[in-house]
């Protein structure tokens, strides 16, 4: 009887770490933040598969990945866009390069001004 029971404590203690580390592995959490400045970037909208949440004022999010799904997806206002592989073991950091650094084309155009020169006087 004593070992029945102590075999069931086992099980349903086994049970119950199984079901802590599902619980983890189900959960993305992360922080976005400015690849320049090291600042955190809020409000930048990460999706997981077809969950959506946005970054609160430090950076951070937190996501359920019940169906196993990996890939985030990272946009925020003036910044590229970033796809990432969510860490599996702790938080995934994001870095978003500023738009800033996107080349712009620039057209100059212009004129050779008229000089009025005098006429040339021998000395």
């Amino acid at each position: 009887m004593v070992a029945w029971m102590m075999l069931a404590a086992l099980t349903a203690t086994a049970a119950a770490a199984e079901s802590r580390q599902e619980a983890q592995v189900r959960e993305v959490a992360g922080r976005v933040i400015d690849r320049v400045t090291g600042e955190p970037v809020t409000g930048a909208t990460v999706s997981l598969g077809a969950k959506t949440v946005s970054t609160s004022p430090d950076g951070s999010f937190r996501l359920p990945a019940g169906d196993g799904a990996r890939v985030l997806q990272v946009l925020a206002d003036d910044y590229f866009e970033a796809t990432v592989l969510a860490s599996e073991t702790g938080e995934t950091v994001i870095e978003l390069l500023p738009r800033t650094f996107e080349e712009e084309s620039v057209e100059v155009t212009a004129e050779a001004p008229v000089l009025d020169r005098p006429a040339a006087t021998r000395v």
